[in-house]
């Protein structure tokens, strides 16, 4: 065994030093592998060298620092560009800057924003957040697998009142080195060229997007890049986002197109590949040094260096050292999403390319092709299978077709598209063809996946893989396709192993409850989900953002349901007609099933409320008025309506307030009731052990009365800066870590398990279903209306 051992070791080092590296690396972990800041400064007192000013509108310092721009700047909305700044001391730190207008972030000199500058800017820095909520894009460990451990804002007029007469808050002190410069003229020239000769718009975006990882000059608005975001999103669900990002389809095609162009100029192959080097490179530092763009860089260059002193191409000793390369220079990226998607993927095709099965290798030639592609996404999207499922919570039905005939579209784009850069600078009607062909592919692409994208169910969620599940799906990833080699075992054992690696996945993949459990997520909006015991889920309220450049549903509410594997919501309940109740339905609708809709009698006047109605109307999804005491059974679970019992001329009045019962426990969603009804509620609602109540962030004042009258056992409250009566034991503030002072630490949103509760309570005549049918002011039929037990509603 020592001596297989050996052997191994001895045929491919490179690869199995990657192996070592990348063990090492993971033992490290990211935390202690990024250095802390210069003295670990805590977030409002950061000891930076250079001027420090008050600044009174936001209790922050006014901070200078200097550095170089280590990445290519990337735009956000309103104007806002990201690019990542290396100071003196070697610490890495994201900036952003804002235009005044919003429209275009801009400098005090004429030099652009460019990689390689050096840069002062004078503002004030922040910490990077977590995830608030389970399933959310974590932020601050994303910029952990990049070195950086906090960011820093350039301070506009408004945020710094005391610098209106001093330096300007971005200032360029030095432009980009020779290397840097070129790149950036690669990079705008690439842009001019697909601006100029490809007529679609679309397409001219997602070819720039393709060519350089940019998808216009700068100038575009917030309108271009959300309808960018649509198209991104549209190739994300029918699983080919990766022809969007740039990879080793591309530095091939720009490899090869060189290695040909010299070829045809009668160098030798040798010759022609060594001349190719300087542009694949070229090309990697435009394109933004990304890890794919490295990876297939270094692995191109092998390829030529070997081919160029006769020696035999490994693609595994290419590989590792690729990995190398990368982790050397940043250890952390081996936790990024990139790094892990693109080694895996590679890997996946290098491996199964070693084990081609023999219905692949067919004698007509686009048989065989067709064959090829297959089995290329095959492998590369059995390898990526549970990181996708980690990162983003689904997995494409139609992957294989979108690849079949996306990569092929791509493939013809990229060329057409990089010989259209060539030619603009020698024959530009030559260029204005080539970017038409371009065009045309890129249109027929879109059009395929916009397709397939709306395809039901071609995207469906998942939830992200354990451990053990991983390992046994990598186990039978990799010796599947050596058991398909084997003429007799190979169905036999190609079952087994897949058998094997499905045993573990149930535990993981798949929604599994004890007991009933209850999620507060944590937004500018209110959103509770329920889970009972019998896998019935609920959605108390749907909030959302008044601002549109921000999406609740996106950022939390969505990702959070994927995570835990929720295609469908049993009930919907919007207690009260106010935006921050129902804000981000529409957009959760168009994500998972929703059974039905429970309001609140209210009226509401705003638009926003009319067009989720007339959507529900659409969509054909029931929506139901309720009254106390309406109430509705899920199992041993119950959801009762406590208000309100008649219409009020008051609507502010006419907010639900619910209480939900599992076993011992309950919570009583407030709503935002009136004092006079909450008095009123503390007497039917026995006080005391297993009560929790939830305030909404709108129904602050008196919260301090209902305290005292229901004195529960916590009460949690979606608020960042609550009131100074509310710090006392038992509050739980969902947007503060560890803010409660009752035991229990809540970062962003928190779980609450009902299996297990603290203390015996009792709920008093709200449980009495007798009296609540006989005091009930509306027709029996209403109130029993929603009542689900696996028959109804």
């Amino acid at each position: 065994m020592v001596d297989g051992v050996y052997r191994a070791f001895r045929a491919r080092p490179l690869f199995w030093a990657a192996v070592v590296q990348i063990t090492f690396i993971l033992l490290r972990g990211a935390e202690r592998i990024v250095p802390l800041p210069p003295e670990n400064p805590p977030q409002q007192e950061l000891s930076v060298a250079g001027k420090t000013e008050n600044n009174k509108d936001n209790n922050q310092a006014i901070r200078e620092i200097t550095g170089a721009i280590a990445d290519w700047p990337q735009k956000r909305p309103r104007g806002i560009k990201r690019f990542t700044v290396v100071t003196a001391d070697g610490e890495k730190i994201a900036a952003f800057i804002e235009s005044a207008d919003g429209k275009r972030a801009e400098t005090a000199s004429g030099i652009p924003l460019a990689k390689g500058a050096r840069v002062k800017l004078r503002g004030y820095f922040r910490q990077p957040r977590s995830a608030r909520n389970p399933g959310e894009f974590d932020y601050r460990a994303y910029l952990l697998t990049r070195g950086i451990r906090r960011t820093f804002r350039a301070a506009r007029g408004r945020d710094d009142p005391s610098a209106q007469d001093a330096e300007p808050p971005v200032k360029i002190t030095s432009p980009a080195g020779a290397i840097n410069s070129l790149a950036d003229a690669v990079r705008g020239a690439t842009l001019r060229a697909v601006a100029e000769h490809v007529p679609d718009e679309d397409s001219a975006a997602l070819l720039s997007r393709m060519l350089i990882g940019e998808s216009s000059d700068g100038t575009d608005g917030d309108e271009d890049l959300e309808r960018f975001a649509s198209l991104r999103e549209n190739f994300a669900l029918a699983g080919v986002a990766h022809v969007l990002v740039i990879s080793g389809l591309h530095v091939g095609y720009v490899a090869a197109i060189f290695w040909f162009i010299f070829r045809l100029s009668g160098l030798s192959k040798t010759n022609a590949g060594a001349l190719a080097l300087p542009f694949i490179w070229i090309y990697a530092l435009a394109a933004g040094g990304t890890t794919p763009v490295i990876r297939a860089a270094v692995m191109a260059t092998s390829l030529m260096l070997s081919a160029g002193i006769g020696r035999g191409y490994d693609s595994y000793q290419a590989l590792g050292l690729a990995s190398i390369v990368t982790l050397s220079a940043n250890p952390a990226d081996l936790f990024s999403a990139g790094f892990q998607l693109s080694y895996a993927a590679t890997f996946g095709i290098i491996h199964f390319s070693k084990y081609t099965p023999s219905f692949v290798k067919i004698s007509n030639r686009a048989a065989a092709w067709v064959a090829g592609i297959i089995w290329m996404s095959f492998s590369a999207q059995l390898f990526t299978t549970p990181l996708v499922s980690s990162y983003f919570g689904r997995f494409s039905t139609v992957a294989f077709i979108s690849n079949l005939a996306v990569i092929p579209a791509a493939g013809i784009a990229l060329g057409a598209g990089i010989a259209a850069v060539i030619f603009d600078f020698i024959f530009r009607p030559a260029a204005a063809f080539c970017g038409l062909i371009a065009s045309v592919a890129l249109t027929s692409a879109s059009a395929a996946v916009n397709f397939l994208s709306h395809i039901p169910n071609a995207s469906i969620p998942v939830a992200s893989p354990g451990m053990v599940s991983s390992i046994a799906w990598y186990s039978g990833s990799v010796f599947v396709p050596v058991f398909l080699k084997m003429k007799k075992l190979s169905a036999a054992a190609a079952i087994g192993i897949l058998a094997v690696a499905l045993a573990a996945t149930p535990s993981d993949f798949w929604n599994t409850r004890g007991g009933a459990r209850v999620t507060f997520l944590s937004s500018e909006g209110e959103c509770a989900l329920i889970e009972t015991r019998d896998a019935r889920n609920i959605l108390i309220d749907a909030g959302g953002f008044w601002d549109p450049s921000r999406s609740a549903a996106k950022d939390s509410y969505i990702p959070f349901l994927r995570k835990k594997n929720i295609r469908e919501l049993d009930a919907v309940f919007l207690t009260s007609p106010e935006f921050s109740r129902y804000g981000s339905l529409e957009e959760i609708i168009r994500a998972v099933r929703v059974k039905r809709v429970y309001v609140n009698p209210g009226i509401s006047l705003w638009p926003e409320y009319f067009s989720l109605m007339e959507m529900l109307e659409e969509k054909k999804i029931p929506v139901s008025e309720i009254w106390a005491p309406w109430r509705m059974s899920a199992g041993d679970a119950s959801i009762i309506a406590l208000n309100p019992a008649i219409r009020r001329s008051d609507t502010s009045r006419n907010a639900l307030a619910l209480l939900f019962v599992s076993g011992r426990m309950k919570i009583y969603f407030t709503s935002g009731a009136d004092e006079v009804f909450e008095r009123r509620m503390s007497e039917r609602i026995n006080p005391g052990g297993g009560l929790i109540i939830k305030i909404p962030r709108s129904a602050r004042r008196g919260v301090d009365s209902l305290f005292e009258m229901l004195r529960p056992d916590y009460a949690i409250i979606n608020a960042k800066s609550p009131a100074a009566q509310l710090q006392r034991g038992g509050m739980i503030f969902l947007d503060d870590t560890g803010a409660a002072e009752a035991g229990i630490a809540c970062d962003g949103g928190m779980i609450l398990k009902l299996s297990s509760p603290p203390r015996a309570g009792k709920i008093g005549n709200i449980n009495d279903e007798e009296k609540n049918k006989k005091n009930s002011r509306i027709p029996q039929h209403i109130a029993s209306e929603g009542v689900i037990d696996g028959k109804t509603p």
